[in-house]
C-alpha cells in the first residue's frame, strides 16, 4: 500500500497454510518490518494496515483531549 507521496507504508500478502487461505499484514519499511495481523480477508488486512498508518500520524488519545478519564468528574 503507498501514501501520497508514493512511498509504501504496508505490504499485504496472500497466503495458504494447510489448504486455508488467508492474508499477512506488515509495516512497509524496508528494514525492522511489524507484523500488523493475519487476516481471512483482504478487506480486514487491508482496514487493519491503514489503521495502523493513520495511527502512527496522530496524537494518541480522543479528540481534543478528552476521553473517558475526563468524562466522570465534575467540572469546576
Amino acid at each position: 500500500m503507498l501514501d501520497q507521496y508514493e512511498r509504501r507504508y504496508a505490504i499485504v500478502r496472500m497466503i495458504e497454510i494447510n489448504g486455508e487461505r488467508g492474508y499477512r499484514a506488515v509495516t512497509g519499511e524496508p528494514e525492522g518490518r511489524q507484523l500488523i495481523g493475519y487476516y481471512r480477508t483482504l478487506r480486514g488486512a487491508c482496514y487493519a494496515a491503514h489503521l495502523h498508518f493513520v495511527r502512527a500520524h496522530g496524537q494518541p488519545g480522543s479528540v481534543n483531549g478528552v476521553g473517558a478519564a475526563s468524562r466522570g468528574g465534575r467540572r469546576a
